[in-house]
């Protein structure tokens, strides 16, 4: 064995989901790379002061329970490949995030209907390990777009010009569990983007090791 296969080797002893990431992979299916390590000196906060770059789109969720009191989990999506926006009916997704911010391309569905179409397609299997709190694509929906489901007045022009809908893809995702004082580091594998799972993989565990 070579030293550079004995390293490869180790990443992915130290790695979670690799067989399953396989065997997903080998059938058509997208797939979750992940490792789970001991997270009792960092916060989210801390994570996020070290790890977001300006205008890339990384984002901290935390999470509220009964509105005063800090939930269990904690979310941080770093340098996503993909964003979905919309505005009334209107919505694009920009799928060369990653280099270019501006190729948004307009999708034929309305907003509602192509935003379930991108969920499907960002639908990977759940390892029963991962926190349920783990999400491939996080955003929000804004108060305008009760008008897609209700017949309602469309509000006037919104001054600061948002979107009404906005969505990410991570590329690396990083659920932050209080009780247990863990860390679980996940980095998707679409199919739609793999033609070598072997290499695929490896990718993922550069995203990772690269946090």
């Amino acid at each position: 064995m070579t030293a550079a296969a004995g390293q490869a080797q180790g990443r992915e002893a130290a790695a979670d989901g690799i067989a399953a990431a396989r065997a997903a992979l080998a059938q058509g299916r997208s797939a979750l790379v992940w490792r789970r390590q001991i997270a009792d000196t960092d916060t989210p906060i801390s994570a996020a002061l070290k790890l977001f770059e300006a205008d890339r789109g990384d984002f901290l969720l935390e999470s509220v329970e009964g509105g005063a009191v800090r939930g269990r989990y904690s979310l941080i999506g770093l340098a996503p490949d993909l964003v979905f926006r919309a505005q009334g009916q209107r919505a694009e997704i920009n799928r060369q995030w990653a280099t270019d911010r501006d190729a948004f391309v307009a999708e034929e569905k309305g907003a509602l209907d192509a935003l379930r179409a991108l969920v499907a397609e960002c639908r990977a299997e759940m390892d029963p390990a991962l926190p349920p709190a783990l999400a491939c694509l996080v955003g929000y929906f804004g108060y305008e777009t009760i008008g897609l489901v209700e017949k309602l007045p469309r509000p006037a022009p919104n001054p600061i010009a948002i979107p009404d809908m906005l969505f990410a893809r991570p590329t690396v995702v990083l659920v932050f569990d209080r009780l247990a004082d863990a860390l679980y580091l996940v980095a998707p594998v679409w199919k739609e983007s793999v033609s070598d799972p072997d290499r695929a993989i490896a990718e993922a565990l550069d995203r990772i090791d690269a946090v």
